[in-house]
């Protein structure tokens, strides 16, 4: 379990992928709680329509995720942090007979590679401080293989394994890690998809979920609860059994 956040109060927040979706209704649900938001994307025009609506509890910072020096520039204008979110994700769906390369590429550096390089800025100071806590966005698509979801789906098993990693690491030095595995949002990246997507939820949904699991504690942040426990059970399964849930699920 991680510390509790039920109070975010004058809290320093490090929003990363807040222009849009489920980062901008975040960043609107902690500035209204009483936090101090710092927000970062490539589209810093959009970053910039949310601090004009909360200039005082807004700090807009332009960021490339895989700029790694932009990345530790912009880290130190943030004199004191209590929480850094990784929202930043890119998708397109890719299918066996036409694996983009480009498209590939774009999506693993986004989810993963990105991942990584805020990790290796911020996490020396939140050890050196013995306090604070990083979260990663991934996807209950990080649970299973489901089709057309092959190298998003593997970025985002790739994060969950790594904040499970960390959690057991940063334990000792008193810094919280937690992953958050939403279900479907409706948002840019979701919009590409032309199959019935279940329980779909707005990012405002989505946003309230997050702040109920910091104020309980969770390591893992997962909603809805129904559909993601459907996919959890099916990854417990042997393949004889999973792979024909997988097809099914996918051809209903």
């Amino acid at each position: 379990m991680n510390k509790k956040i039920s109070n975010w109060q004058n809290k320093n927040i490090w929003l990363i992928g807040a222009s849009s979706g489920i980062g901008k209704a975040l960043a609107i649900n902690l500035i209204k709680a009483g936090a101090n938001v710092y927000i970062s994307s490539r589209k810093e025009k959009l970053l910039l329509e949310i601090k004009d609506q909360y200039p005082a509890q807004t700090t807009v910072l332009p960021l490339d995720v895989l700029d790694v020096e932009q990345i530790k520039n912009q880290f130190a204008k943030i004199q004191e942090i209590d929480l850094i979110i990784y929202l930043a994700a890119d998708y397109s769906p890719l299918s066996v007979t036409n694996l983009d390369i480009t498209e590939a590429t774009k999506i693993v550096n986004v989810n993963l590679l990105g991942a990584i390089n805020i990790s290796s800025v911020v996490l020396p100071r939140l050890i050196k401080q013995q306090n604070g806590h990083l979260s990663f966005v991934a996807s209950i698509a990080g649970y299973i293989g489901l089709p057309h979801s092959s190298i998003y789906g593997a970025t985002k098993a790739a994060l969950i394994n790594m904040a499970e990693s960390f959690y057991c690491e940063c334990k000792e030095f008193n810094v919280d890690i937690s992953i958050i595995n939403p279900g479907f949002v409706e948002t840019n990246l979701t919009s590409k998809n032309t199959f019935k997507m279940p329980y779909i939820m707005t990012p405002q949904i989505a946003a309230d979920h997050i702040m109920k699991g910091f104020k309980k504690g969770r390591f893992d942040i997962v909603f809805p609860i129904g559909f993601s426990f459907f996919f959890r059970f099916i990854r417990i399964l042997p393949y004889s059994l999973h792979l024909k849930l997988v097809k099914k699920l996918v051809q209903t």
